[in-house]
């Protein structure tokens, strides 16, 4: 009998909160916008080349993510036990890049990808307020149950828009077409340029230094 894909593999270390293994709180969550449903071996989750995937929970069992499924069939990973399987793709829409392949079977809670974003922004709180001095410093967050109201330190800001900007909270302090998308990178010129003197702005770093624009917000 031939093995599954990542027998034997371990488990990476939660190494500065890079695997982490959501608590019970966070998971109960879940069903309310998921699915509990059994998993079984072999089972592909999602695929290289995908334009999107859902969120999955690990409940039992275990899942290989692999490099070149079909072919080079490299292992990067396994996930056990409530770890999640997803990546920033998950929020920027960036095509998939590697394929979860199930490698124990067992259950896992599946979250469609539509209600886990409301789900983040949700969840995430409002931003409300950012305060705008010489560079970026912090962010006002609104709590969307509480009201409550936070500041929190920032260094860089990272703007998820769809193809309406919406930007108007900006208040005209990060330069916009004349369709309000952020003007970012290489697209900044003339006065727009002026906070980086002798200096040009990082790829998708927006006319204020340390605020990038990532998603359809931005131009180009």
């Amino acid at each position: 009998m031939t093995e599954p894909l990542g027998a034997g593999v371990d488990e990476p270390p939660n190494r500065n909160g890079a695997f982490p293994r959501l608590d019970e709180e966070q998971r109960a969550r879940l069903p309310a916008i998921g699915a509990l449903r059994d998993m079984s071996q072999g089972e592909v989750l999602f695929r290289d080349g995908d334009d999107a995937y859902d969120f999955f929970v690990v409940e039992s069992g275990a899942v290989a993510i692999v490099q070149g499924y079909g072919c080079e069939n490299r292992v990067i990973a396994g996930h056990g036990r409530h770890r999640f399987l997803g990546e920033l793709g998950l929020l920027t829409g960036s095509r998939v890049y590697l394929t979860a392949v199930v490698r124990d079977p067992g259950q896992l809670i599946q979250v469609p990808l539509r209600s886990f974003l409301e789900s983040v922004v949700r969840d995430a709180g409002q931003l409300i307020q950012v305060p705008l001095r010489s560079s970026l410093e912090s962010a006002v967050v609104r709590d969307t149950r509480t009201d409550e109201r936070t500041e929190v330190d920032a260094r860089a800001l990272f703007v998820f828009i769809g193809a309406s900007p919406h930007t108007e909270w900006l208040g005209g302090q990060v330069a916009c077409d004349e369709h309000g998308v952020l003007l970012a990178g290489r697209d900044l010129q003339g006065n727009d340029l002026a906070a980086y003197m002798e200096d040009r702005p990082l790829f998708l770093e927006t006319s204020l230094p340390g605020v990038f624009a990532v998603g359809d917000g931005h131009s180009g």
